[in-house]
């Protein structure tokens, strides 16, 4: 789908209410009418779980996202099973056809706000400051904050390697073992048996003294995420870095490449309740050329 023109839209308004004969959630939407010239109506986007765009849900009574409702600046979607977070968005589009940007996105439930970089923001520096905003009163989280190359934001795994001590010959070890193996021919088979003993005893810890820190390196199929506790550096994969960012609602990063595209969002996790998350929406921003 097209988005050919960018307009400042937002919601402004988002208000939840159970009705009473269904136990569905109904949403009602404001926001400030568009004061560009030629705007024609508007269209809401709706989904269930899930902030990734495009919006493509299918409960509300309305209709199927999203739902085109003329030159109207507030709506209501109704008649939405409950017990699912549901997060919405509104373009505009003109006379043409042509339709905007979306508007920033708003979730049924709190989930982290992208304060900046703005989304869609261009021309940015390399050193980025991700803000987002703070959970409210009641809410006891720790923040993970991932950016990105990949539109989809996927963690790629790395294997972890083990340096394990490898034995090597080295030539005075080997020198050792010609003049141990040469008196064996003069010594009877029950001393043989004794020296051969402690010959490879000696010969065994000569050789691992002689290599050092020599060793190989063993790829295990075991894997990890590139995490980062607060304090520690990044661990950044070609696409994905993930900071455990704990209750801080900002991050500084330094390793952008100019003139690229990043994605990034927020996940917020309940301390005592680690499989309660609220996840934000995903904003892109796009680094300067220099």
């Amino acid at each position: 789908m097209a988005k050919p023109f960018y307009i400042s839209l937002a919601i402004v308004c988002l208000i939840l209410s159970m009705a009473n004969t269904a136990l569905a959630v109904d949403i009602s939407l404001a926001w400030d009418a568009s004061q560009e010239p030629d705007i024609a109506g508007y269209k809401v986007y709706y989904q269930a779980e899930s902030a990734t765009l495009p919006l493509e849900g299918f409960e509300a009574i309305e209709g199927n996202s999203p739902i085109d409702i003329g030159n109207e600046s507030n709506f209501s979607l109704t008649g939405l099973p409950e017990g699912q977070v549901y997060y919405v968005a509104v373009s505009a589009y003109n006379s043409t056809g042509a339709e905007s940007e979306f508007s920033n996105i708003v979730a049924s439930e709190w989930v982290p706000e992208l304060i900046a970089p703005l989304n869609g923001a261009l021309d940015e520096p390399t050193v980025a400051t991700f803000i987002w905003g703070a959970s409210p009163l009641g809410y006891d989280v720790s923040y993970t904050l991932y950016y990105g190359t990949d539109p989809e934001l996927k963690v790629s795994a790395a294997p972890i390697k083990f340096n394990l001590p490898r034995i090597s010959f080295q030539p005075a070890s080997l020198l050792c073992v010609i003049i141990l193996f040469g008196l064996l021919y003069t010594l009877s088979l029950s001393a043989k048996k004794i020296f051969v003993t402690g010959a490879m005893a000696l010969v065994i810890g000569f050789s691992m003294a002689g290599c050092g820190d020599a060793g190989n390196s063993l790829e295990d199929t075991s894997t990890h995420t590139s995490i980062s506790l607060p304090g520690d550096p990044i661990l950044a994969n070609p696409l994905t870095s993930v900071l455990v960012k704990g209750n801080a609602e900002y991050h500084e990063a330094y390793d952008l490449k100019p003139a690229t595209t990043y994605y990034w969002k927020v996940v917020a996790v309940d301390v005592s309740n680690p499989n309660l998350k609220y996840e934000s929406s995903t904003n892109t921003l796009t680094t300067a050329t220099h």
